[in-house]
């Protein structure tokens, strides 16, 4: 067994192999998926902008592990489950809303962080989740059928703002950071 199957993300990506089409959600049961379209990343976005905003500096403070950047935390996981993906927290902290079985083979991995230097922009690391998200809707609105897992990816403590080392998730994943 691998690094990945046993941590999922501890040292590596998900093994290689061949993937049977992904033609739905990975979950069963439970309330239908609500897939959003049209103004999908507007409205995501409107939710997710005002998290962290510091009302001095107009900037934002989604410091990891901080209030700001656990509320984006919980936003992402809610997206996820929305959409009927299997959501889970690697031990490294990083997040993965996963369609498909992610063991099935070689997947296709997109997504960013939601964590902020200090008085950061806008759309450092949020656009690239928010974006993911509104890719996989209108994707899924154009009945898009997928030959290999794919994955959205929310990676923890991207900026280094809180404790000074820079890319702490992406780096563990990669197996790059011991």
């Amino acid at each position: 067994m691998d690094a990945w199957a046993r941590g999922r993300g501890a040292a590596a990506g998900p093994p290689r192999g061949a993937a049977a089409p992904v033609r739905g959600p990975a979950l069963s049961g439970g309330p239908a998926p609500q897939w959003r379209t049209g103004d999908s990343f507007l409205s995501m976005w409107r939710e997710l902008a005002p998290v962290g905003r510091h009302p001095d500096s107009g900037g934002y403070r989604r410091y990891a592990w901080s209030a700001a950047d656990l509320e984006c935390r919980a936003w992402f996981r809610a997206q996820a489950e929305a959409r009927g993906l299997a959501y889970e927290t690697d031990r490294n902290g990083n997040q993965w809303a996963w369609l498909g079985d992610p063991l099935a083979g070689d997947a296709v991995v997109t997504g960013s962080h939601l964590d902020s230097v200090p008085d950061g922009g806008a759309f450092d690391g949020p656009l690239g989740v928010v974006s993911s998200f509104a890719a996989l809707d209108e994707l899924h609105s154009r009945g898009a059928e997928f030959t290999r897992p794919l994955a959205i990816t929310n990676f923890g403590d991207e900026e280094g703002a809180r404790f000074g080392l820079a890319c702490v998730g992406s780096r563990l994943a990669a197996g790059q950071l011991t």
